[in-house]
């Protein structure tokens, strides 16, 4: 009886450690899809589309023309606040600067070549489901690492990327 109160105790113990372990958390909170699954749950934590904006700056890629979108237009992102995420996974790894430039025409425009080098580094694409007020959407979502953290680039539609 002992060996299993002592068992209990410390699965319980090294469960506890684990939670509070930053590396623990970290390995589970990194790569591609936490960080679109992390822009809609800071998207429904919002209270409107201007509070959230602030948000995706801090989860924008350094070329990306997100940060700048959410400082001239927050409005933007007024159907995103409204979204609840469903799910998400990633579809392709490794996309090169040519495929990087055909998610989306205006990304295209808004990318130097430096720019989309950085993003040629590392990178995938994340298709992602969200349920909006006329139903499930599908979205794709271009994702590269910028300074060793994965952050958003660029959203698509399916058929677009």
């Amino acid at each position: 009886m002992e060996r299993r109160s002592f068992l209990s105790a410390g699965g319980a113990a090294a469960l506890a450690l684990a939670v509070g372990s930053p590396s623990i958390a970290r390995i589970e909170s990194d790569g591609p899809v936490a960080v679109v699954e992390a822009y809609y749950r800071r998207a429904s934590d919002a209270e409107d589309a201007e509070a959230f904006a602030d948000d995706v700056r801090d989860l924008a890629h350094s070329a990306s023309p997100l940060s700048e979108l959410a400082g001239d237009a927050p409005m933007a992102f007024d159907g995103t606040v409204r979204q609840r995420f469903v799910e998400s996974v990633v579809i392709a790894e490794d996309l090169s600067p040519d495929r990087i430039r055909s998610v989306s025409g205006f990304l295209a425009a808004s990318l130097t070549a430096d720019g989309t080098e950085s993003i040629a580094a590392e990178n995938a694409l994340v298709s992602v489901t969200v349920e909006a007020d006329d139903g499930e959407l599908e979205l794709r979502w271009l994702v590269a690492t910028d300074g060793g953290e994965w952050r958003l680039v660029w959203p698509g539609e399916p058929d677009e990327t």
